[in-house]
């Protein structure tokens, strides 16, 4: 008799912002009120949405009506959704067990410049692809995520790789050079991965060669194999 392993997947949603500064002709975005400020771009006044705790209540009501298994809860995030996935890493990471990170990013200028530590290790996997530049409103490497043209951030792919590694107290990496590295004006994307971290986790970061601003579903495999291969301890 065959042994079925069942994954329940749950599409969370986040607001619309009628914000009729974005590029282009369209008026609005759906948008989440991600990293460590609460007013990321929302052109409405406050109280500003808690997306942190809409989550936390989200998987504490499906958790029970689906028997999931409490190590194994995993988010993954494209675009504005990077970063809020990337802000679950940090704020819910009692929760989570890993995150993969799509074309996003982890701190802001707007918002506090210390990002809090992480209080329960939690396995890391992010891509971008080495298409994905300011053209779309997105640079990885110099750290211009100015996607609405209005709320410049800074923060590049190295800094929130290193801050993951530093984190989960990563004690070997493939490799010493920098995700990004330009040299004689040609830019270098170098991937890497850090191991040896607490409690089994890892940190992986993989540039998506000839992409632009856009999901690839062809590594959605590769993302549950990591998280199979990292639940809670």
């Amino acid at each position: 008799m065959r042994a079925w392993r069942i994954s329940t997947v749950v599409a969370a949603v986040s607001s619309w912002d009628p914000d009729s500064t974005t590029k282009g002709d369209i008026k609005g975005y759906w948008v989440w009120n991600a990293q460590f400020f609460d007013d990321m771009v929302f052109s409405m006044p406050p109280p500003y949405p808690d997306d942190i705790g809409y989550l936390r209540q989200l998987i504490s009501v499906v958790m029970p009506q689906y028997n999931i298994d409490p190590r194994k809860i995993y988010v993954v995030g494209y675009s504005t959704g990077a970063f809020m996935a990337a802000r679950v890493a940090v704020e819910m990471s009692d929760v989570v067990a890993a995150v993969s990170i799509n074309s996003g990013s982890l701190q802001s200028t707007i918002g506090p410049k210390t990002v809090p530590n992480i209080t329960t290790p939690v396995s890391i996997t992010q891509y971008h692809g080495t298409l994905d530049t300011n053209v779309a409103g997105i640079d990885p490497c110099s750290g211009k995520w100015d996607w609405n043209k209005v709320l410049p951030e800074d923060s590049t792919v190295d800094q929130t790789y290193n801050y993951f590694v530093a984190q989960n107290s990563c004690a070997v990496q493939q490799s010493t050079l920098p995700l990004c590295q330009t040299i004689n004006g040609v830019r270098i994307f170098n991937n890497n991965e850090a191991t040896s971290c607490m409690g089994n986790n890892e940190v992986k970061f993989t540039w998506e060669v000839g992409v632009a601003h856009r999901y690839v579903t062809s590594h959605n495999a590769a993302d549950y194999l990591f998280f199979r291969a990292h639940p809670k301890p």
